[in-house]
């Protein structure tokens, strides 16, 4: 008999990730469904025949004119929240799903009342913490969210490290209900069968034969998109010749946090995509360069750095949360917020192309064994049917 899990995340926050993990679910034999919001940015979003997708959430705001208007956006999400869960709770009662996994715990006093009544109804509730402290929790209080780890049934951390990190942050969780699911693959986007570097580079308009750094994302500060910045002048006076490319949308709110466009524009030899990038059009970000860096100042996992191990990218990282952890010795590790430990690191790697070979294979091997569908939905089905013994 098939295991009925239910998947949520309200907001669309990790919308890609989410149908990773539910399409990898119904491979693994579970019946899914999977409740949200209208996703905004991208029409392409991979929709499955095999996931049902109800999108109880924030009904009447999927108007694309409110992404212009972030912080009214903001307010009115808020405010139409409870009555999504109202909604899907009236669904859970109905038709008594077996697990209840929740992606991301936004309104904390909210989804508190929430978890009670689906746990009242005797139906566990599974939660992964993506972020251990959320950034819009970072100087605030955590004890609405300590509240709700210590109220559900299991937590999913995606490393160690991270697990580490989250004890250390909430001591009154018992370490016995926190399990380590790594971030599954996805990419987002079919890439063609003829992808290559040389197909990449030409959609990019970029050279063919010159030295690429490549950086994927939103554009934020905790990113470290201005260490990049200075690092890549450091890289210029040494080797001209050395190209990067960056593509993403720049954080509307951190406009005053980051270099202005118009400042990066001017920088030779860097090849600026800034906006939202559709799903279908992101894979050149990754085929294209030789390495890829993360000049993270602060995070847990990184989405973008699994993509790019997955399309065979070695890559640079900072010492944060779990991406060390994560490439397993197969990259550079640096210091955040370090311009010349990144440059430096750059240099070498662009020393040795036949070393950033045998790391792209290995890149694959890593994502292959830890973070593919089949290994993460295996380790889930598990975890899902302790909770039910």
């Amino acid at each position: 008999m098939k295991l009925e899990v239910w998947q949520l995340d309200p907001a669309q926050i990790t919308p890609f990730y989410n149908f990773a993990v539910c399409t990898a679910l119904v491979d693994a034999g579970c019946s899914v469904r999977y409740f949200t919001s209208q996703y905004l940015y991208d029409t392409e979003l991979g929709d499955s025949e095999k996931v049902r997708k109800e999108t109880i959430y924030f009904r009447g705001l999927n108007h694309k004119w409110l992404l212009n208007y972030p912080r009214l956006r903001r307010v009115l999400r808020g405010l139409s929240y409870p009555i999504g869960h109202y909604e899907f709770l009236r669904a859970v009662r109905r038709n008594r799903p077996e697990i209840v996994h929740i992606q991301w715990s936004r309104v904390p006093r909210f989804d508190l009342w929430l978890i009670s009544r689906i746990q009242n109804l005797g139906i566990p509730v599974v939660h992964t913490v993506h972020d251990v402290v959320p950034l819009y929790a970072l100087k605030g209080d955590i004890r609405p969210l300590a509240a709700i780890y210590e109220k559900v049934d299991c937590l999913l951390v995606h490393t160690d490290a991270n697990k580490t990190d989250f004890l250390r942050s909430f001591p009154s969780v018992s370490p016995d209900k926190v399990s380590v699911i790594p971030l599954v693959e996805y990419k987002e986007a079919v890439v063609p069968e003829d992808a290559s570097r040389e197909s990449a580079r030409r959609i990019l308009g970029i050279p063919q034969n010159v030295p690429l750094i490549g950086y994927f994302g939103s554009i934020r500060h905790y990113k470290g998109i201005d260490v990049l910045g200075d690092a890549f002048l450091k890289i210029q006076a040494e080797h001209p010749e050395v190209h990067l490319l960056i593509g993403g949308k720049i954080d509307p709110l951190e406009k005053d946090k980051i270099p202005p466009v118009s400042v990066l524009r001017e920088i030779p030899n860097l090849h600026l995509v800034e906006g939202y990038i559709p799903a279908n059009e992101t894979w050149p970000f990754f085929l294209a360069p030789n390495i890829f860096v993360l000049p993270y100042r602060h995070i847990y996992q990184s989405a973008a750095l699994i993509t790019a191990m997955g399309f065979r990218c070695p890559v640079i990282v900072t010492d944060v949360g779990g991406l060390p952890e994560t490439i397993d010795g197969n990259g550079w590790i640096i210091p955040p917020e370090d311009p010349g430990a990144l440059a430096n690191a750059v240099l070498e790697a662009l020393s040795d192309y036949d070393r950033l070979e045998t790391m792209s294979r290995r890149s694959a091997w890593i994502i292959e064994e830890r973070h593919s569908k089949m290994v993460v939905a295996r380790t889930l089905v598990e975890i899902y049917r302790e909770l039910l013994r």
